[in-house]
Order: structure tokens, then sequence, then C-alpha cells
């Protein structure tokens, strides 16, 4: 389960450097949904099957945080900046006229991106709380 986490860290950490999901959300829209005045594709037509993926991995891994404590209050903290940077303020940028676009753009692009590093640092935080735990439980925790 650790090993699809790393590997989605890897992607995001990609995908921050090539914009990958705003090119394919510029290309999902362009042929197949062609849905006019969406100033972040992305988050309209991608964001609820990636959503969705971060709701199954959380519900899976449930059972690998048991008595993890500290590890949890990062991981989800950390989860939730990110998902409020990624999606809810990506998202708000649609609703903003062209005029008020050009005023709030680039602080909302500030303000996304610094929840987005803060997030995803509380989620390694946690992944690092969450080895010392089992380091210090080994041989105690039985499945």
């Amino acid at each position: 389960m650790f090993q699809f986490l790393a590997l989605g860290l890897l992607g995001m950490s990609c995908d921050e450097v090539a914009m990958i999901h705003e090119h394919l959300g510029i290309f999902v829209n362009k042929h197949f949904f062609k849905i006019e005045n969406l100033k972040s594709e992305w988050v309209v037509l991608l964001g609820p099957i990636v959503f969705f993926v971060i709701v199954v991995f959380v519900i899976k891994s449930r059972k690998y945080l048991k008595d993890s404590n500290v590890a949890k209050k990062f991981l989800i903290i950390g989860a939730f900046i990110y998902i409020f940077g990624a999606f809810g303020i990506e998202a708000s940028i649609n609703f903003l006229s062209d005029n008020a676009l050009t005023k709030v753009a680039p602080i909302a692009t500030i303000l996304e991106e610094f929840c987005e590093i803060i997030g995803i640092v509380l989620v390694i935080k946690g992944l690092v709380e969450h080895s010392r735990f089992l380091e210090k439980n080994k041989g105690v925790i039985r499945e």
C-alpha cells in the first residue's frame, strides 16, 4: 500500500514540474467534452477521478495506520490541506470573472502551490512518524 503512496508522491512531483494535469485537462476538454469558459479544466474533468482515488486509498490504508495516532493526524491534516489547495482553490478560479481573475489569479496560484507543498510535507511527516511507530513497536503489533 505504501509503495502506491510513494509512486503517487513521485507522480505528483513530476506533475508539478511538467504541468501534466493542466495539459491533460485541456486535451480532455478539447477532444471529448468541449466545455467553454473553463479556466481550470483538470479540476472539473479529472478532479472527480483523482478525488475518488484519494478516498479509496484513505479507506484502504486505515488498517495499516491502526494505533499510529500521530501519523494519522499528520496524514489527515496534510491530505486536507493538499486537497484544499489542489481542488478547492483551483476550482474556485472557474467562478471568477475575467476581470477578477486577472487581479486574484497570482494570489490564488501562490496560495494553491503553498497549500500543496505544505500538505505534501505533512503527509511525508506522517509517513516518517508511522515508520518510527512501526520501528518502536516491532514485534508487538500482530495482524
